[in-house]
């Protein structure tokens, strides 16, 4: 059997590791989800995108809408979440994870139990 030597490892450099990795693995860098959230909002009609601006970038909620509409509180309500409704649907794809079917998730044993079995 040959004598093998044993190498030190040699790191690789960040730009090599990230040439290499599983993209699909990656998460979203936060530059790219701000341009779609951007791009998403440029893509709302005006009414909606005032509403979601106002209710959400001011934190002033609905009310805030409603003050700057001129509308019912209802109305301004509705309209943010129609405004949210149209986001979600165009960032849907950048969902990490789905919401778990809790009727479906197991429970985990206890220790006892394990034993007992």
């Amino acid at each position: 059997m040959p004598d093998r030597q044993h190498h030190k490892p040699v790191p690789l450099p960040p730009e090599v590791v990230e040439s290499i990795s599983d993209r699909r693995a990656d998460t979203t860098p936060t530059a790219e989800l701000l341009e779609r959230l951007e791009s998403a909002l440029r893509l709302l009609p005006a009414a909606e995108r005032n509403a979601v601006l106002a209710a959400h970038a001011d934190e002033g909620g609905a009310a805030n809408v409603a003050a700057d509409f001129g509308i019912s509180a209802e109305d301004a309500e509705a309209l943010t979440r129609n405004a949210v409704q149209l986001l979600r649907g165009a960032l849907a794809d950048l969902d990490p994870e789905p919401t778990p079917d809790y009727a479906t998730v197991e429970r985990p044993t206890t220790a006892a139990k394990r034993h007992a079995e």
